[in-house]
């Protein structure tokens, strides 16, 4: 995938190349303070602890996007270089809708801060693309590693409106980020 959105194309390219599986990085329940913990689903008791703090962390990375206003460390993931995202936290519906909602609002942040309207189509076709994606995550929860899912994902990812907004933004971002 190109050089996109800190958070958002980590889980999107989490979910199109491993899928909504389990995680092989840590055992269930356990967190390093850089990977949200596994969730088993949004049933009751501890599940429900861990899927309130499973969006908290992801609320948190959200705001810490939102406060910056340097669009290069956003694009360049400076300050996110060592989050990991486990995909199974999406296992959350409180995570998935602070991530949908995280996606747009970090999109429309950074065409807030980007004083260049030649990249601001690509970054709205970025945005509407992972909202996509995140709908059929959510669409498809019941079924995590749906092929006919993945396959979808794959569709809007390798689209060419998809790819040229990725071509674009990796563009502005070496000539602007660049040191």
């Amino acid at each position: 995938m190109r050089r996109a959105l800190g958070v958002a194309a980590l889980v999107v390219a989490a979910m199109v190349l491993g899928g909504c599986s389990s995680s092989r990085d840590l055992p269930k329940g356990e967190s390093n303070g850089k990977t949200l913990p596994t969730l088993a689903d949004d049933g009751g008791g501890d599940t429900l602890a861990s899927a309130s703090a499973a969006a908290k962390r992801l609320q948190a990375v959200i705001d810490k996007l939102l406060a910056e206003d340097d669009a290069c460390k956003i694009l360049t993931r400076q300050d996110l270089s060592d989050l990991r995202i486990d995909p199974t936290s999406l296992a959350s519906s409180s995570a998935r809708k602070v991530l949908s909602q995280g996606v747009v609002d970090v999109y429309d942040h950074l065409m807030e801060i980007i004083v260049d309207p030649s990249v601001d189509p690509a970054l709205q076709a970025q945005r509407d693309s992972f909202v996509r994606v995140l709908d059929i995550v959510e669409r498809n929860t019941a079924n995590p590693s749906s092929k006919v899912a993945s396959d979808q994902i794959r569709a809007i990812v390798s689209a060419p409106a998809y790819v040229s907004a990725g071509d674009a933004v990796a563009a502005w971002t070496y000539a602007n980020c660049s040191a």
